[in-house]
């Protein structure tokens, strides 16, 4: 989704690139800040709860961009800038845990090609959402265009936070 935040926030809020630019900090600067709590709730939390809590605050901010363009028609930004927020809570919260779970969850022999498949899929899975959200973008000059895209970026977060209460284990598994 970060892809096409700027174009979104071209065509919704009528800001220009280097405004955009600085508005993209809203959901950017999160992924520099909250990985080291992180990293202190996942021995807390497990791995299935802290994936399942990461996946559904990005569930919510998918949501609350869909929210922002059924309001009034034309977004507000704050609306807009608080959804960036979260979803980039969320995505700070996840991606760094991601190649720590892989990793615990595969013998200790074979751990170097579990993270190299981590980081190939991750890859690979940018760029396949990269390809189905502009599938889904209609117009890329009207903030109306982006609401589908935005629905299915809220309902693949709502499927990867289904997938982790039933794909992970609860705890973290024993050192």
């Amino acid at each position: 989704m970060l892809v096409y935040l700027p174009p979104f926030l071209s065509a919704s809020l009528g800001v220009s690139a280097d405004t955009g630019g600085i508005v993209m900090l809203a959901a950017t600067l999160p992924m520099l800040f909250v990985p080291p709590l992180g990293g202190r709730i996942v021995p807390a939390l497990g791995w299935r709860w802290y994936f399942t809590l990461a996946l559904a605050i990005m569930t919510i901010g998918s949501a609350g961009f869909v929210a922002a363009l059924t309001a009034n028609g034309t977004p507000n930004q704050w609306p807009v800038i608080l959804a960036m927020i979260v979803v980039g809570l969320g995505a700070a919260l996840a991606h760094p845990q991601l190649s720590g779970v892989v990793v615990a969850l595969v013998p200790s022999e074979q751990a170097g090609m579990a993270s190299a498949v981590t980081i190939v899929m991750r890859q690979a899975g940018f760029a396949v959402g990269i390809a189905a959200f502009g599938a889904l973008l209609s117009s890329s000059d009207r903030a109306v265009a982006y609401f589908w895209p935005f629905v299915g970026t809220g309902l693949a977060c709502a499927l990867g936070t289904l997938a982790a209460v039933i794909l992970l284990p609860p705890r973290l598994p024993e050192s």
